[in-house]
């Protein structure tokens, strides 16, 4: 008899094979310990959203029922999670954040893998390095919010977009986690039924696309039917008060006034979608550079903008998170300008589809949905993976473009600087000073002109101030009390500081005044 696996080598001893497995070692302990470890240090961050959605998950509210307030989206699908979390865990907060941190970091393992299988180390290893230093997620992973689990799961489904499962077990599997998507977050959920028909529609695998379109349809439709919203409810389900908060001005929530107070919910609805309608006429009816910003920045501040942490709890994590955030604009332009660049192979085109479909359907979202980079977040990571999933280093002439473009993109950004805006600050002692540099040319050729500034009505009387002062020191407002009764202050420049900005940059300084007392703060 031959032994046909004599002249073989044993996978055990193959030193490629070893290698990859030590590789995929280093990745899931680095991965373990880095979501483990703000996951069981980090104080859990609960919103007030966190708290419903606690108190509804521990009901039992909100799954198989309407929600019992119907201002605020019922989610199935996270409410389902929350209250299978609560029961493993004891109830506890923390248990969800360490099965969140679990989920994503594992997810993130996934996609490193199936790189790892289908580029090679090089490209697994970018991956790897660009997930792991993208703390915005990490951030996520310790707040009791949908963020950390939606993206999870809609990294999964990218994995299996870029390269569509054939096989009709597979495909049963991709509809189970477009259905769970959906029930955690429909925004997302709907992304992923549109990326997912294009790439099945690409690859030819059509009879994949019906039967996830059919588990999927299957795994919602209860839910949905269950939770319908009673007679006088909210019929969009909290959609119409996210329409009218996208219609303000640089989504700065407070300048839009208190929302409707009447107790018919459906009424309530109707009147903010006429709000919202409204507010975006008068926009689209604006002309000149402040409108150009406008629009820009609703385009694209969910994007690149920043989500808020405090990372005061590790004074390490809180410089790495700083690092990470400033560096976060450059890792997603790198990400458009590398999918536009990237040169149309048979193999990869479904990953490409996929990911410039993503970023479309970003700036859309942020358009009708509000350009609030949390609302956001739940995409990049899958972003991330369909850009290097689609990008080769073989051709100089893509190189070459994606360099091109990532500086042009750079170029534009700096032009419209306040679609980078971190979401919001917080100022909580008297002295603090806040510079902000004006680009040449950026203030009115001449007076009158005034500068707006955004703060937020402060919730109770409070003795702290404002200053405002120009380059030179000259004092351009000057205020003590609460200004609970403004969303923003109006300063008045004056006709030199008007000179200056014609022929250079100018700065001017905002600090803190007045006393600070535990409860006292300005919010900008």
């Amino acid at each position: 008899m031959t032994d046909h696996g004599a002249g073989m080598q044993d996978e055990s001893t193959n030193p490629s094979a070893v290698k990859e497995r030590l590789l995929l070692a280093i990745f899931a302990a680095g991965l373990f310990v880095s979501y483990m470890w703000p996951a069981i240090v980090a104080p859990v961050v609960t919103w007030s959203d966190s708290t419903i959605d606690l108190d509804w998950a521990r009901r039992g509210l909100g799954i198989l029922s309407p929600a019992a307030d119907p201002t605020h989206a019922a989610k199935p699908g996270y409410l389902l999670f929350l209250r299978t979390a609560l029961a493993v865990s004891g109830d506890s907060t923390r248990g969800v954040v360490i099965l969140q941190s679990l989920a994503l970091g594992g997810t993130i393992f996934l996609g490193t893998f199936a790189l790892l299988r289908r580029r090679g180390p090089a490209f697994a290893s970018l991956f790897f390095l660009c997930a792991i230093s993208f703390l915005r997620v990490w951030d996520a992973a310790s707040a009791v919010m949908t963020e950390s689990l939606a993206a999870a799961i809609f990294l999964a489904l990218t994995i299996g977009l870029a390269d569509p499962p054939s096989r009709t077990r597979t495909a049963l599997l991709f509809g189970l986690g477009e259905g769970a998507l959906f029930l955690v977050r429909p925004n997302l959920g709907g992304a992923a039924l549109l990326l997912s028909c294009v790439s099945f529609l690409i690859a030819g695998r059509m009879r994949s696309l019906a039967v996830s379109a059919v588990v999927g349809a299957a795994i919602v439709l209860p839910f949905w039917i269950a939770t319908l919203p009673p007679p006088g409810a909210d019929p969009t389900r909290g959609l119409s008060l996210q329409r009218w908060e996208s219609s303000a001005d640089y989504y700065w929530k407070p300048s839009l006034g208190p929302p409707p107070s009447s107790p018919d919910f459906a009424k309530r609805s109707e009147e903010l979608l006429a709000r919202a309608r409204e507010n975006w006429t008068k926009t689209l009816q604006q002309r000149g550079p402040d409108a150009r910003r406008q629009i820009t920045f609703r385009a694209l501040n969910g994007l690149f903008g920043i989500e808020f942490y405090d990372g005061r709890w590790s004074a390490m994590y809180r410089r790495l998170d700083t690092a990470s955030k400033i560096a976060s604009p450059f890792f997603i332009a790198a990400a458009v300008a590398t999918l536009l660049a990237a040169p149309v192979f048979r193999e990869r085109l479904a990953a490409k589809s996929a990911g410039l479909l993503t970023i479309l359907g970003i700036v859309v979202h942020n358009l009708f949905l509000g350009s609030n980079p949390r609302y956001v977040l739940p995409f990049l990571p899958g972003l991330l993976f369909l850009t290097i999933r689609s990008m080769t280093l073989a051709r100089k002439a893509s190189v070459i473009a994606a360099i091109v473009v990532f500086v042009a993109a750079l170029v534009g950004l700096r032009q419209t600087r306040a679609a980078l805006g971190w979401e919001w600050g917080k100022i909580e002692a008297s002295g603090i000073v806040i510079e902000q540099e004006i680009p040449r040319g950026s203030l009115p050729s001449q007076a009158p002109a005034t500068l707006h500034l955004r703060i937020a009505a402060a919730v109770l009387p409070t003795s702290t101030g404002l200053e405002v002062t120009d380059s030179d020191g000259r004092i351009l407002f000057s205020r003590a009390g609460a200004l609970r009764e403004r969303a923003e202050i109006t300063v008045a420049i004056p006709e030199a500081l008007l000179d200056r900005n014609r022929n250079g940059p100018v700065v001017l300084r905002i600090r803190s005044t007045g006393n600070y007392g535990p409860y006292d703060y300005r919010m900008f």
